[in-house]
């Protein structure tokens, strides 16, 4: 089990990518990786503290970092910036991508950002491999700053609400338009269109489960709720803070993915639903005009849950990275003096999604199915980019007898040690998947019976044996060595049964 703890709700980005980037590149140094990101977070909130957006900046920031790291690293797939340049300093590409990718998004922090640079430099030793980074981490910036230049981020969009039963409109208190309608048609991050995943509608209104959902959200997320604890208040109010870094590092992937389908089903929020429970034609939900949910809704429809898909999806990956066991403690701007410690990644999203219900503005339902989608988009994500492609690398296979002798027709017992190294996987497996022999199969004297037998992955029976002509037998054991990405190398060794004993040392003892 692994511990680790953030001083700040904003720093999730901090703790789900930084440290995800860490873990699969272990080369750069920690501080490099985490104070970037810091940096990010400070330059996003003085500019646009949309977590939309800042979603989009963070995860520009973090995959050019990963494209420059994995130049020199070699490890897993390039996300865009297929680059190769071992000798560079991974500490110094990281600073310089995250710097150029900052810097042009957010020109008016010129000064913040410069010092900043400044200081993660000058940690450094000069040199070749500094220099060579700072170009490196250059040029893979200037890769995903043209990939996403125009990814309709920008782009203007109408969008008007409609009206009815079910159809969102805006919402009290400030009755605000829907915040950023052009995402529905941004470009996605792993996805192949920004619908691939579209689950189902939204329940339907005179159904038994959306009457369910109706009625908890009712109780549970009225701004004056009897039901909700004071732990469930606190864990709504906790996870209400839109502080940029709020969201997954990668949130831009996966906010991609909730907001299409936001606008294309235009599901009503709880308080407008509430309102207006005596038009919904369901007979088991009942109107409080007056009702207000405990944090304001945000302005745009309701499902599904973005948070929970966010949430989701950033588990699976992490989880998939460090083992699901990983402590970690953060705490909230929305909820100072109240950290929340978390024994598990797979605990957050359903907490994330409690967090949604208890605030009053979304339908269990919408959690429920947000957190499949994240965990399916994570999945996809993982199997699409983080993908090792680099096979281990083994240094030395060494068996335990080298040579047979006396020639006595038995099996002699033979293992190997296999030393290797991956960049990727500290423990890739070896198994020996091949024996030949430069003589027949079959010896004199031993009738039909193997010459050799495998025994176990680094273990063989080899006979004793070699034709009275000839300079001896040799066997060829072909050893396997496979990372955890299925990738693979392969190394021969031999061991031989002389012919004589002349000159022969390190023999079997039969």
């Amino acid at each position: 089990m692994k511990t680790t703890h953030a001083n700040s709700y904003c720093k999730l980005a901090h703790l789900f990518c930084a440290l995800g980037l860490l873990a699969l590149f272990p080369r750069a140094h920690a501080d490099v990786i985490s104070d970037w990101n810091d940096t990010a977070i400070r330059v996003i909130k003085s500019v646009n503290p949309n977590p939309i957006f800042a979603s989009r900046s963070l995860a520009m920031t973090h995959v050019a970092q990963f494209d420059a790291v994995n130049a020199v690293v070699g490890c897993y797939e390039p996300y865009a910036a297929h680059l190769s340049a071992p000798g560079a300093s991974a500490e110094a590409a990281a600073a310089q991508a995250a710097y150029h990718v900052l810097v042009n998004l957010y020109p008016s922090q010129l000064f913040t950002l410069d010092a900043a640079l400044a200081g993660s430099l000058s940690a450094m030793p000069d040199g070749t491999a500094k220099t060579d980074g700072i170009a490196l981490g250059n040029e893979a910036a200037g890769v995903i700053l043209a990939l996403r230049a125009n990814d309709g981020s920008t782009a203007t969009v109408r969008y008007t609400p409609g009206s009815g039963p079910g159809v969102w409109v805006p919402t009290p208190p400030a009755f605000a338009p829907a915040v950023l309608p052009q995402w529905r048609y941004v470009t996605p991050w792993t996805m192949t269109a920004p619908e691939q995943f579209r689950p189902g509608p939204p329940l339907a209104l005179e159904s038994a489960s959306y009457t369910a959902d109706f009625n908890e959200i009712k109780a549970l997320g009225a701004l004056n709720s009897s039901t909700r604890t004071p732990e469930q208040t606190d864990i709504a109010l906790f996870h209400n803070s839109e502080a940029p870094g709020f969201t997954l590092s990668s949130a831009a992937r996966f906010a991609v993915a909730a907001h299409p389908l936001r606008l294309t089903y235009n599901f009503w929020r709880p308080v407008t639903a509430i309102r207006a429970a005596d038009t919904d034609g369901n007979p088991a939900t009942d109107p409080d005009p007056a009702w207000l949910p405990l944090a304001a809704t945000p302005p745009h429809p309701e499902y599904p849950a973005a948070h929970t898909i966010i949430s989701a999806a950033g588990a699976t990956v992490l989880a998939s990275v460090f083992g699901d066991e990983f402590t970690f403690t953060i705490s909230s701007p929305a909820l100072p003096g109240k950290p929340r410690t978390y024994a598990r990644f797979s605990d957050f999203p359903g907490e994330s999604s409690l967090a949604r219900i208890a605030a009053g503005f979304h339908w269990r339902n919408s959690t429920v199915v947000a957190g499949k989608m994240g965990a399916a988009i994570g999945r996809q994500a993982l199997a699409k980019y983080l993908r090792d492609i680099e096979p281990p690398t083994i240094i030395g296979v060494v068996p335990s007898v080298k040579e047979l002798w006396p020639p006595n027709h038995r099996l002699v017992p033979v293992t190997v040690a296999v030393i290797a190294t991956d960049n990727c996987d500290p423990a890739p497996t070896a198994e020996i998947i091949e024996v030949t022999s430069s003589e027949a199969l079959t010896g004199r004297g031993d009738f039909a019976a193997s010459d050799w037998e495998i025994t176990g992955p680094l273990s063989v029976n080899l006979r004793s044996e070699r034709s009275p002509i000839g300079s001896g037998r040799v066997y060829t054991l072909t050893v396997r060595c496979t990372d955890a990405f299925g990738n693979s190398s392969v190394e021969c060794v031999r061991v031989i049964c002389p012919h004589d004993q002349r000159g022969r040392r390190n023999k079997a003892k039969l």
